[in-house]
């Protein structure tokens, strides 16, 4: 039935109404009535949500014959609320990213006909999971972008790491971002992001005031004339570069509570819809003082928040060690009850620790030295002294080291503890080590609970007590205080159960 003119519409041939076509498209019947779509069933989302994996919907069952159909999706919170459309998702797949993890994610299906179209949501898949190893533990750690030249990023420990975070743009005195305090007009960005996704790790940039104010203002840059321009320039940024997520160093906020809560929420509601990950620095030291005295509003918005506490120092008895077994750590307790207790899900949490800045983690801590060969391929009951201690060391964990930074060999006892003065310190049992070796006379006693042995035990405390990871302060100082290697990191992958 080719060509027939407008003017036969409604004839009949052979007992059978014809269909006109006009232009090309099908047109309706004689006598029935131009209806839009209308929903019989919902799409259906399939696929796993998992951090990289492919997620497709349906077009779900329609009367009214749709003719076109098109796609959005949509970011929810772990719950299903507060929904948000992701910005450049028009298709009937997604591929999940890293900014979708602990969120859950449902399509939206528009079908359309001559008359109209209608829309249709599907129900939430997730929450999406991380795709990375030790059941979506992570290790973050900060490179600071204020030490060029420190060390090659090639040089990084790609296997004990999931983050890093390039230290950090500044807020300005308006919607601007500085990105010269910190020197990061010296890098080459896209090239730096592009080598830690070589290796499977997400590269996060931070946005800080780390002049106290004096280059840049938290209250300036969030409010209410600043705040869409600067959320803007600094989602741009982050993509622009080929970052994965943002973490907010804002402790040092200095306007009201409430408008940096909403500055918080604002960049990550953009944040997310750019499919990019947020996180929070939470400076534990004033977990109970102002502006930033609770995350409680931001919780449900943010992918993760850091505890920066630095593991011990001794000038503030910041104390998770030095002969106490971690978990018993009073500190760790006060800040854990301080912060979740606001209302921050322990899952998001990344515990912090540092080598600078005065913390333990800083050096290794030689108690005494051995006064004879201790091999460690057959059962250690004893481990005899050349110098004698100089105070008692209680029961715990003590650590047998080779010399050298770092050392190339090591073993973690237990031990029920010695009076000071002994030249003996009873062995109980192995907890771990690099393997058999004798260690000759001369080599290292030192405390478990300090230096990176101590990272290797905030990093259990944190697997233990149900956190999302670990996060380090800083790459440089770990770098550079130990001859060249990484063994805090090294440790907190091995108590995370990333590395074995």
């Amino acid at each position: 039935m080719r060509g027939l003119p407008g003017s036969w519409r409604g004839v009949r041939l052979r007992g059978c109404p014809v269909s006109a076509y006009v232009s090309g498209t099908p047109a309706r019947s004689v006598g029935s009535s131009p209806l839009a779509p209308q929903l019989l069933a919902a799409p259906i989302v399939s696929g796993t949500a998992k951090e990289g994996q492919t997620l497709t919907t349906s077009k779900g069952s329609w009367s009214n014959h749709p003719i076109s159909y098109s796609y959005a999706w949509e970011d929810c919170n772990s719950s299903g609320g507060g929904c948000s459309r992701i910005g450049g998702a028009s298709s009937g797949s997604y591929v999940l990213k890293v900014g979708d993890v602990g969120h859950t994610i449902r399509a939206v299906v528009t079908a359309s006909n001559d008359a109209g179209s209608a829309q249709a949501t599907s129900a939430g898949v997730g929450p999406v999971t991380a795709s990375g190893g030790g059941g979506g533990l992570q290790s973050m750690a900060y490179w600071l972008g204020w030490e060029p030249g420190t060390f090659s990023e090639a040089n990084l420990p790609w296997a004990d790491l999931t983050q890093v975070a390039m230290f950090s743009l500044e807020v300005e005195n308006g919607p601007g971002l500085n990105t010269t305090q910190n020197t990061l007009n010296d890098y080459n960005m896209p090239q730096w992001t592009a080598l830690l996704h070589q290796h499977g790790v997400k590269a996060l940039i931070t946005i800080g005031d780390n002049t106290g104010g004096g280059g840049g203002s938290w209250g300036t840059a969030c409010n209410a004339t600043n705040q869409a321009g600067f959320v803007s320039n600094l989602v741009n940024y982050a993509t622009t570069n080929g970052f994965d997520g943002i973490d907010i160093d804002d402790e040092d906020g200095s306007q009201s509570l409430s408008q940096l809560e909403g500055c918080v929420q604002a960049i990550t509601t953009a944040a997310h819809a750019a499919g990019l990950t947020v996180s929070s620095d939470d400076d534990q030291s004033i977990y109970n003082s102002n502006p930033y005295a609770q995350n409680s509003a931001d919780a449900s918005f943010l992918d993760q928040v850091e505890f920066e506490f630095y593991g011990y120092d001794p000038a503030n008895n910041w104390n998770c060690g030095t002969g106490t077994p971690f978990g018993t750590c009073a500190f760790v307790t006060q800040e854990d009850k301080g912060a979740l207790g606001s209302g921050i899900p322990a899952s998001k949490v990344l515990l912090g620790m540092a080598t600078c800045c005065g913390a333990a983690q800083a050096g290794y801590s030689n108690l005494a030295t051995t006064g004879g060969v201790v091999d460690t391929s057959g059962t250690v009951t004893s481990i005899p002294l050349g110098t004698a201690l100089t105070s008692a060391l209680p029961a715990g964990d003590v650590v047998l080291a080779s010399t050298g930074t770092p050392p190339a060999h090591y073993e973690v006892f237990t031990t029920s503890g010695a009076a000071s003065g002994a030249t003996a310190i009873p062995i109980t049992g192995t907890v771990r080590g690099s393997g058999s070796f004798a260690f000759p006379s001369g080599s290292n006693v030192q405390s478990a609970y300090a230096g990176p042995w101590d990272c290797y035990n905030l990093a259990q405390y944190a697997q233990a007590h149900g956190m999302g990871g670990s996060m380090e302060f800083d790459l440089q100082d770990d770098y550079s205080d130990y001859g060249g290697s990484f063994p805090c990191l090294d440790q907190i992958a091995l108590g995370l159960g990333l590395t074995h």
